[in-house]
């Protein structure tokens, strides 16, 4: 039986809690999404830099850095291709089991904020 799937994009889940990783790269797995998982910064920058995905589920709170930190540092090293919600290329959001949509408000006022928009 041929599947008529479409290619689905690379995602990059960042979470230093290995049951939230599994889970949520278990998860895109299952439905087709090829992931690979990182439990802090420095691993996630050597993953990018290896490949870089189509999506990063990013945690906030994070052992190294936070998850507004390394999205800073990757808009700093990769520029807008890279980790910035108006740049279609690599959409990053960040997300905690505190506070989902208080995280991605305060990352992307901060995005606004540095590209004067």
């Amino acid at each position: 039986m041929a599947t008529n799937m479409r290619p689905r994009g690379r995602v990059l889940v960042v979470d230093d809690d290995p049951l939230v990783c599994d889970l949520v790269a278990s998860t895109l797995t299952e439905h087709g999404f090829p992931t690979r998982r990182a439990s802090d910064a420095r691993e996630s920058l050597y993953l990018i830099q290896r490949e870089t995905p189509d999506v990063i589920l990013l945690d906030v709170h994070l052992p190294d850095i936070s998850g507004y930190q390394l999205c800073r540092r990757l808009r700093d090293e990769y520029g807008d291709s890279i980790a910035s919600p108006a740049s279609c290329l690599v959409p990053t959001t960040t997300c905690s089991s505190h506070s989902c949509s208080m995280s991605f408000s305060r990352v992307y006022s901060g995005w606004r904020n540095d590209h004067g928009r």
